[in-house]
């Protein structure tokens, strides 16, 4: 059976960034990137778990998990309720606490 997967706002917004910032070299080399991001879903549908436990997000209510893609990108997400749900998508090469940041709801307070 298929997990179902959806991408939240934030992700999709993600990938709009990354082909704007692409798109500035060139169109069908941005247009190449975001598809290969956005259909590099399509393992996690049979295979929900497979993603790592994300490190930088280990203190989260939520256990997120990520899926390394074109080896600079991460696919983040977590699965709620047999739904698995991309959060995100980050560029490895940027600031972790900068990254880290994107994801809510933020840190667990410590009095929690």
């Amino acid at each position: 059976m298929e997990t179902q997967v959806r991408w939240t706002g934030t992700a999709l917004s993600d990938l709009d960034e990354i082909y704007e910032f692409y798109a500035t070299e060139s169109t069908t080399i941005a247009e190449m990137m975001v598809n290969r991001l956005y259909f590099a879903d399509r393992p996690l549908r049979t295979m929900p778990y497979a993603g790592a436990i994300e490190p930088l997000l280990v203190n989260r209510e939520k256990s997120y998990r990520s899926l390394v893609v074109e080896k600079h990108f991460k696919l983040i997400y977590y699965i709620e309720k047999g739904t698995l749900f991309i959060t995100s998508v980050w560029d490895t090469r940027r600031d972790p606490d900068y990254l880290s940041h994107k994801v809510y709801p933020p840190c667990k307070s410590p009095d929690s």
